[in-house]
């Protein structure tokens, strides 16, 4: 609840208010050790955060989402901080070729998932780091060989 209405407050301007919001979301988590919903706190809290913190350490917050809700077995919000990592990756100037590494592994993370929604929303961002390495390289369709099943 915290981390929703802080990120609301955030985008309708309060960002300041938004972030007091989110940080306690993100501290009741860790307090109460609550790992079922803790995956989907961080994604949704680090949006906020990226606004007053430096941008590394939503990267950071994203990982640690990632791994923590796939320990929870919560696939959705393990693939939406790993969609996540991949976008603040590239925006925080990290390696192209290591941008493109952790966006396959993604890829084939949400492929393996079935996690269509988050496969379709991360693969045109794939298709322009494999553009911007190299110019001739053709993507796959789907940011791996074969279509999802």
């Amino acid at each position: 609840g915290f981390a929703y209405f802080g990120s609301m407050l955030a985008s309708i301007g309060h960002v300041n208010e938004g972030y007091r919001y989110v940080k306690l979301a993100k501290d009741l988590v860790h307090r109460f050790s609550s790992k079922e919903v803790a995956g989907e706190v961080i994604a949704i809290a680090t949006q906020t955060i990226g606004y007053v913190e430096p941008m590394q350490t939503t990267l950071e917050f994203h990982m640690q989402g990632h791994k923590t809700a796939l320990e929870a077995g919560d696939i959705r919000s393990a693939s939406l901080n790993f969609s996540f990592c991949c976008n603040y990756l590239f925006w925080c100037g990290g390696n192209m070729v290591n941008v493109k590494t952790k966006c396959e592994e993604a890829c084939l993370f949400m492929k393996q998932h079935k996690m269509l929604a988050f496969l379709l929303n991360l693969r045109p961002f794939l298709s322009t780091i494999v553009k911007l390495i190299d110019k001739e390289e053709t993507p796959s369709p789907f940011g791996f060989d074969g279509p999802v099943e």
